[in-house]
């Protein structure tokens, strides 16, 4: 499971257009599983952009904050942190980091957002049905992340992942 940090404001993938391809778009980006069980991104280069307006910059920092505190918590606690302000060392209450792991497809903010062009998004409200496919072939849901919500779903004969944000 992958969560990168998003801008300050917006969708990942907002701002950084002219990087979007038939694999990336605003608040979807998709990354091939390798041989060698790696991914690979399948977006363009520029896509994650660096970070130049000030507020920007000290979001990021405070990310990065975050994050080696909650590393730190891990290293010493064995499990994440509740949330990475606690990761001082401090005791946290354990939480659950994944909601769902596999099952259906559920409706929420993500489905407003027209994944890239190589897949097909079918949100059919009247049935109760989503579906999410590449070349035909159905994505599976493999889980949801707490927080943002970060949703990852799985194509098996292409090896694509794909990523999604649900800010519900």
């Amino acid at each position: 499971m992958l969560r990168p940090v998003g801008p300050y404001e917006g969708y990942i993938g907002d701002g950084t257009e002219q990087f979007h391809n038939e694999f990336a778009s605003s608040n979807w980006f998709a990354l091939q599983l390798t041989e060698d069980n790696r991914y690979r991104f399948l977006g363009q280069e520029g896509y994650f952009p660096p970070r130049i307006h000030p507020d920007e910059e000290k979001y990021a920092a405070q990310k990065k904050e975050d994050y080696a505190k909650a590393r730190a918590y891990f290293e010493k606690h064995g499990r994440l942190p509740n949330d990475p302000m606690y990761g001082d060392g401090e005791e946290s209450r354990p939480q659950d980091w994944l909601d769902d792991l596999g099952g259906d497809f559920w409706a929420g903010n993500w489905v407003t957002e027209a994944p890239p062009s190589a897949f097909t998004l079918i949100d059919d409200e009247k049935n109760d049905r989503i579906e999410l496919t590449y070349q035909g072939r159905p994505f599976f849901p493999v889980a949801n992340a707490d927080d943002l919500t970060t949703l990852l779903f799985y194509e098996p004969e292409s090896r694509t992942a794909l990523f999604t944000f649900d800010f519900s």
